[in-house]
């Protein structure tokens, strides 16, 4: 199964290729990117996801990341008894400009949908 990072990489190479020469990406801004694709394919594995869908806004640069979950249990304060994170869902929500739960309209199932900061700088 293809990765989050996996597609999401693939939409923000064609972005950079139509920002530039204006916007250049910024190395360590999409490292973070790159994390939180690692944190959001956890929870989509535990949410028994099909699928991940990344766009780019043109305007704002910022990155929508979507995906779908057919079964994810969260427990009430998101924390463990070890105290530890249960789920990346809380951090990716701080972290994120926006998030939102919406349905699918094909399948039905709940969409997690996380809106994060530009990985472009000007040039």
């Amino acid at each position: 199964m293809i990765t989050c990072w996996d597609a999401t990489q693939m939409v923000v190479e064609d972005a950079s290729a139509r920002f530039a020469p204006e916007w250049k990406e910024n190395p360590e801004k999409k490292d973070i990117l790159k994390d939180y694709c690692i944190l959001i394919g956890h929870l989509a594995h535990r949410g028994k996801s099909t699928f991940y869908d990344t766009e780019v806004d043109e305007n704002t640069k910022h990155v929508t990341i979507r995906f779908d979950v057919t079964d994810l249990k969260v427990y009430g304060s998101g924390v463990r008894r070890n105290g530890e994170r249960d789920l990346p869902l809380y951090d990716l929500i701080d972290r994120a400009i926006t998030f939102r739960i919406c349905t699918h309209e094909e399948t039905g199932h709940p969409l997690l949908v996380f809106t994060f900061p530009s990985i472009w700088d000007k040039a």
